[in-house]
C-alpha cells in the first residue's frame, strides 16, 4: 500500500468509513455472450444502473421465456430511467415479437 493510500485510509478509518477500489466484476460479460447481446447491453448503459452481467441474464430469460412459449407480460418493477425493460423490449422486438 503505498503512503498517500495510507493516509487516506487512516481518515477514513476516524470517520468510520472503509475505502475500497471499485470492481469491474458490474461491466464485464460472461464469454457466452455474443456480440450482439455486449452492443444491447452498451447501448442501454445510459438508462440503467443494472450491471452487465445481470442485463446479460435478463435477456437470456426473456429468450427462455419465449423459447419455451410461456404466455404473459414482462414487467419492470423499481423503474430508474427503465433500462431494463428496454432491454426485454429490445430482445423482444430481436426476437420478431411484437404484442
Amino acid at each position: 500500500m503505498k503512503t498517500y493510500e495510507r493516509v487516506v485510509d487512516s481518515v477514513a478509518r476516524r470517520l468510520g468509513l472503509q475505502v475500497s477500489r471499485v470492481s469491474s466484476i458490474g461491466t464485464r460479460l460472461p464469454v457466452e455472450a455474443t456480440a450482439a447481446d455486449a452492443a444491447l447491453i452498451a447501448s442501454l448503459r445510459p438508462f440503467t444502473m443494472t450491471s452487465a452481467e445481470r442485463l446479460w441474464s435478463l435477456v437470456g430469460a426473456v429468450r427462455y421465456v419465449t423459447d419455451a412459449g410461456l404466455a404473459g407480460d414482462f414487467v419492470e418493477c423499481g423503474v430508474w430511467r427503465g433500462g431494463s425493460v428496454m432491454a426485454m423490449a429490445k430482445e423482444l422486438t430481436s426476437l420478431g415479437i411484437t404484442d
